[in-house]
């Protein structure tokens, strides 16, 4: 007898009915009997269903949610009483991320916002690769992290409901706190320039992401 709570989208749940006697004894001398698990009711469905033979009075199958609905399940076979049961294929809640920081970024800190297709779900959140922890929020929600080193960082964010956990909502941003250093070298200081053209040196460091441009003004 399986259970008959949610079984999210694409998991597999194992389905077994027994071959009695009018006494509700299990017959274990029945080999022969074929049982047909059918889908008999409701949008959900099932793949794996079909005839299974008994085997010693019992008759399994491992059946796998392949559409999400209510759906009812019933095993029946020739001259004895049907089996059903009835429960939801629950697909799972999909996460998204609402807001992010700017990439790359300057702040040590970074606020993420996200929200799921299913407002009773609830949210597991990862840091550059961490294992998965409970964060705040119920349909949405948003943490806050601090302290962020000058480098690639990662987060990751998943829905979670009653049944099924679903895929990763992921962004990468860098973030680079360190301020870039420049020095003009040509002209040295103090010195003429008596050509109507001069070049102009200036060397630029950064250690974070790199150095875009060097502007001169005069």
């Amino acid at each position: 007898a399986p259970a008959t709570g949610n079984l999210a989208l694409g998991a597999t749940r194992g389905f077994t009915v027994a071959v009695e006697d009018a006494q509700n004894n299990v017959v274990t001398t029945d080999s022969a009997t074929t049982v047909t698990y059918a889908r008999t009711a409701g949008p959900g469905n099932l793949s794996g269903l079909g005839d299974v033979t008994a085997s010693s009075g019992t008759a399994a199958a491992t059946l796998t949610a392949s559409a999400a609905g209510q759906v009812t399940v019933e095993a029946s076979a020739t001259g004895l009483t049907s089996a059903a049961v009835t429960f939801t294929v629950d697909p799972a809640p999909v996460a998204s991320i609402d807001s992010a920081p700017s990439n790359p970024s300057t702040s040590a800190s970074a606020t993420f916002d996200y929200s799921a297709n299913d407002g009773a779900a609830t949210f597991e959140c990862s840091l550059d690769g961490a294992a998965y922890t409970t964060c705040s929020g119920t349909g949405n929600g948003s943490i806050n992290f601090s302290g962020l080193a000058s480098s690639s960082h990662t987060f990751d964010v998943r829905a979670v409901s009653s049944s099924a956990t679903g895929p990763s909502a992921h962004a990468a941003w860098v973030v680079d706190t360190t301020t870039p250093t420049v020095a003009l070298t040509l002209p040295a200081d103090g010195s003429y320039v008596t050509t109507a053209t001069d070049p102009l040196a200036a060397p630029a460091a950064d250690t974070g992401t790199g150095v875009g441009a060097v502007d001169f003004e005069y």
